[in-house]
């Protein structure tokens, strides 16, 4: 059983923005696992509610896209919900909240 858990930056000292390797450093240290493209495809659909309180971002190995690795990033705006391909090479908002996933043991 996987347990997706999103983390807030700016609780881990990323007051503005932070790295993609940010991101990882802070999912080893709290013992989580990375995530999945998949586990961003079911977030957005079992719990579409998390994207609108805030951005969310998948650190699954990144795919290419033109060249350039991304990953999933669940947003929303006024009135839509959108699931994207996102790069990792720039940096992210602090806003933007970190997947991270919690095996349980079996």
């Amino acid at each position: 059983k996987r347990t997706i858990e999103l983390v807030d930056m700016t609780e881990h000292g990323f007051a503005s923005s932070y790295l993609f390797d940010d991101a990882l450093a802070i999912l080893r240290k709290l013992g989580l696992d990375r995530p999945v493209y998949e586990d961003g495809l079911l977030t957005g659909e079992q719990q579409p509610e998390k994207q609108r309180e805030r951005p969310v971002m998948f650190p699954h190995e990144p795919v290419g896209v033109d060249g350039r690795p991304c990953v999933v990033y669940l947003w929303s705006s006024v009135g839509c919900r959108e699931l994207l391909l996102s790069r990792t090479d720039g940096r992210w908002s602090s806003r933007v909240r970190v997947a991270g996933v919690r095996k349980s043991p079996a």
